[in-house]
């Protein structure tokens, strides 16, 4: 079958003769080129970027907390960055100081003797 001969895909991506609906290997090819560039992540800002830094340094300091209290410190991370998820991206100052501010909390919380956070 050359790319111009006339198929269809089934439910898993082969290619069966419908004459009721029919794809050229081209287009099928060009949808997939676009479905794939929907599906693919803008570049981050270096804001961006240690903001999301933080987040996963937090979330992976919670397996350090005891098993029954990890559930607590996940949620309370959550939390904190969820209440500025609606921060405007170029408020750089007030995004500038909240890292400040959670990586304080950061090196606070990881001390192994804080053990539960409610």
């Amino acid at each position: 079958m050359s790319h111009e001969e006339v198929c269809t895909p089934d439910s898993r991506g082969r290619s069966s003769h419908d004459p009721d609906h029919t794809f050229t290997y081209s287009t099928l090819l060009e949808n997939a080129i676009f479905s794939f560039s929907l599906t693919t992540m803008a570049r981050l800002s270096g804001l961006q970027r240690e903001v999301l830094k933080l987040y996963r340094s937090c979330m992976r300091a919670v397996r350090t907390k005891p098993v029954e209290n990890q559930e607590h410190w996940r949620l309370y991370v959550r939390e904190e960055f969820g209440k500025h998820r609606k921060l405007p991206k170029k408020s750089f100052s007030v995004i500038e100081h909240l890292l400040r501010v959670g990586h304080r909390r950061y090196e606070m919380y990881s001390n192994p003797n804080i053990k539960d956070i409610h």
